[in-house]
Formats: C-alpha cells, structure tokens, sequence
C-alpha cells in the first residue's frame, strides 16, 4: 500500500529528469563548434583540433592591425587563434610604418606563433662614411651638399647614392656608394691636383680688324678667340688704321679665361 502512496513522487521525478535531459540536449545542440573552413573563427572545439592549428600573432612595435587572409582578424596582440591547416597569409599594418606580411603553413594540431617587425616609413636605415685624401673636400649626395670630409656614420636611405667631391685646385670626383640597410658602408677617394691649364684669352676690339701684338709680338687681328697665353703679365696693344693705338696690361693666371675688349679712338676725334 506503501509503494501505491508513492506513485505520484515517483513519476513527479521521472518528470523532472526528463525535463533535464531535454534541456541539456537542446543547449548542446543550439552550441555546436561554429569554425569554418576559413580558418578565421575562434570558436572550434577539441575535437576540430584534427584540422585546425592553433596561432598567436605580435608586433614590434605592439598595437599593429592584423590581416588573417586578406581579413581583418583584430588589433595585436591576437592569441589562440584557430586556422585551418594549410597555408595562409598574414599581413600586419601600423600608422607611420610600412607593412609587414609573411605567408607560412601550419599543420593540424599545431602551435605557432609569428612575431613581424614594422620598419617606419621613410626612416634611414643605412649609414655611409665619406673620406677623401687631402681631407676637406665639399661632399654633395644626389645632388645635395651635405658637407666636408671627413663625414662618419651619415644616415642614407637604403640604395645607391651618387656622392661627387670637390676641393680648390684639384680635379673634381665623382662616384656611387651602396648603402645597405642595417650597415656602414665607406666611401674613399684620393682627389688628384688639378693640371695648370694654360689661361685663354678671347681679344675684342671695337671696331673690329684691328691688328693684336702681345708684348710686342704679332698674333692675329680681332676679333681673335681662344688664343692660349702664357701665365703672368703682358702688355697687349691693338692698332687700326685711321685709329690711335690702344693698350692696356693684362695679368694671366692658370684655368682662367677672359675677354680682352678694346674701344679705338679715331685719330679725327684727337
């Protein structure tokens, strides 16, 4: 008679486990693992982990937006970070630096984690040494003066530069370097002394066909151009006829040129 009393508690239980066993049926199903073969969810469970592997992403310096893919996967640091096996790329941006990006392959089950360096946008990454023997040299960079010799540890931006140096009385040099990120590179050059060129003269008289003597000796009629004289000083006279004489001294230097220009006098108007 007992147990008859009880029936009511009896099914009252087996309502309720079944209640139970329903409601954890249905939030495991509305709770399935929600990755896909893209590789960019984060929500895989264990029993995915035969086809997916597990990635953590950094940057130097921190706070770079990363690209899983071409998709944008959030802000660095990104840890656990589940992607299907295979091969994928990744693509790290920052204000102010160039973007990096690396591709690489991972395997189910695996860990990995990938660090990229940003290298600032139009920072100098290499550095170049300039001499030249004697020392004092005007130094121009891509055709920027930039200084004199001796120049150390110049920041340059990677690539070739073409560097000329100039020095009173020697020949002018003109030469590339190669600078390479990360490195100091050396640049040396012995300027040669300049040769002493012969100074030239051009001889101008108005009016013109006038005869031209250079201390007293005969050389041509003006105008008379390119005409190598001797250094030093000379007595250069023009005579015309109808006009009076003109003369005048004249002091010759080397790697110099210059006009010797005359106006006659009628002898009328004397």
């Amino acid at each position: 008679m007992d147990f008859f009393r009880n029936i009511p508690t009896v099914l009252l239980l087996l309502l309720l486990l079944s209640a139970a066993t329903a409601t954890a049926t249905a939030t495991a199903a509305a709770s399935p693992a929600t990755a896909t073969d893209s590789g960019t969810d984060t929500g895989v469970t264990f029993r995915y982990l035969d086809r997916y592997a597990v990635c953590s992403f950094s940057s130097n310096p921190y706070g770079a937006e990363i690209y899983i893919d071409g998709k944008l996967a959030g802000t660095e640091p990104i840890l656990n970070h589940y992607l299907i096996a295979g091969e994928h790329t990744v693509a790290m941006s920052k204000t102010g630096y160039k973007t990096a990006e690396k591709t690489f392959t991972v395997a189910a089950g695996e860990r990995t984690t990938i660090r990229l360096n940003l290298e600032e946008k139009n920072s100098p990454m290499a550095f170049v040494c300039l001499y030249s023997y004697p020392a004092g040299a005007s130094v121009t960079m891509d055709g920027r003066y930039i200084g004199t010799t001796p120049i150390n540890n110049l920041p340059v931006f990677f690539g070739i530069h073409s560097i000329q140096y100039t020095l009173d009385g020697y020949e002018s040099v003109t030469s590339a370097i190669a600078a390479d990120t990360g490195k100091v590179s050396s640049l040396s050059v012995t300027l040669t002394p300049k040769a002493n060129r012969d100074p030239v003269c051009n001889f101008i008289s108005e009016p013109s066909g006038a005869t031209i003597s250079v201390d007293g000796k005969y050389i041509g009629t003006t105008p008379f151009r390119s005409y190598h004289i001797a250094p030093g000083t000379h007595r250069i006279r023009y005579s015309l006829s109808g006009y009076k004489d003109s003369s005048e001294t004249y002091n010759a230097v080397y790697d110099s040129s210059g006009d010797i220009f005359m106006t006659l006098t009628p002898l009328s108007a004397a």
